[in-house]
């Protein structure tokens, strides 16, 4: 079996990594490791939706999964998603996908534009997850993916409004719709390090929120 762990910084995963034995490189960002019997390859994308688009396509392009899991950090729209909590993203949106008309927001597919079967209106849903003991008990919630991380009292009341979203991250969406196209059963997991709010580091936990994901991460390798 192999497994690709994909995430946007090393430093999201390093204590993972620390816990799996590291075989060799396979490339520019994509390392392979050893958890048990099981090969585990990492990708290390760069931050946002064009690198994780890019270095997503080349890997699965170029090698065969059985899995991937999307590991990373996120923001929370909703306070019934405190930081620290983790969830399970199995749908997710390019929330800029589109057109501005005025005040009114036009969906990519209702653009006279040539259309793309897998991208639709910049809506993904995870069809088929993997779906082992410890993702059961996950929150499963809604996310979009954007290049601009929202910290506007306007623009986020905008954005929850029109699309209703849980969780905010920079890549999750281009993540989805590269496992889509490839057929890749998948997992997108993250940890709430944030509120989606005028930007505040002051209330981030970022360590809190690495610390849950990483030990999720590794209980949840020795599920598959």
């Amino acid at each position: 079996m192999k497994i690709l762990i994909v995430a946007a910084t090393e430093k999201e995963i390093s204590p993972l990594l620390s816990e799996l034995k590291y075989q060799y490189e396979l490339g520019k960002n994509l390392k392979r490791f050893l958890h048990k019997s099981t090969n585990v390859d990492v990708l290390i994308t760069g931050v946002g939706m064009v690198p994780t688009a890019y270095w997503l396509g080349k890997t699965l392009a170029e090698n065969q999964y059985n899995y991937a899991i999307n590991l990373g950090i996120a923001g929370s729209f909703i306070p019934e998603l405190p930081i620290g909590s983790l969830v399970d993203v199995r749908e997710d949106i390019l929330a800029e996908l589109g057109a501005e008309d005025g005040s009114q927001f036009i969906p990519f597919n209702s653009l006279d534009l040539e259309k793309d079967e897998f991208l639709g209106d910049g809506f993904f849903t995870n069809l088929s997850p993997l779906d082992p003991p410890s993702v059961t008990t996950l929150q499963k919630v809604r996310g979009i993916t954007v290049n601009t991380v929202h910290g506007n009292e306007a623009s986020i009341a905008k954005v929850y409004s029109r699309l209703k979203p849980m969780v905010e991250t920079m890549e999750g969406a281009a993540f989805l719709y590269a496992c889509s196209t490839a057929d890749l059963q998948c997992l997108q997991i993250r940890a709430i390090s944030n509120r989606v709010e005028r930007r505040n580091k002051a209330s981030w936990n970022i360590p809190l929120a690495l610390e849950n994901l990483n030990s999720f991460a590794l209980q949840l390798l020795n599920e598959l």
